[in-house]
């Protein structure tokens, strides 16, 4: 998880390897990114789904 990452790049950092760093930040924000994505898309589809049954009843 985003822990993870955040201890990875702490390490990295206190290791002294910049470009290790960098890569993780860059993943932790394209993970960011996908669950913000995912969560839209099920919002979105919960949202469908409440105004069929709505239409429904």
């Amino acid at each position: 998880g985003r822990k993870g990452y955040l201890s990875l790049i702490a390490w990295a950092e206190l290791l002294g390897e910049d470009d290790a760093a960098e890569l993780l930040e860059a993943t932790l924000e394209e993970e960011r990114d996908a669950d913000m994505a995912l969560n839209e898309a099920a919002e979105t589809k919960l949202d469908q789904k409440a105004l069929l049954v709505e239409e429904e009843e």
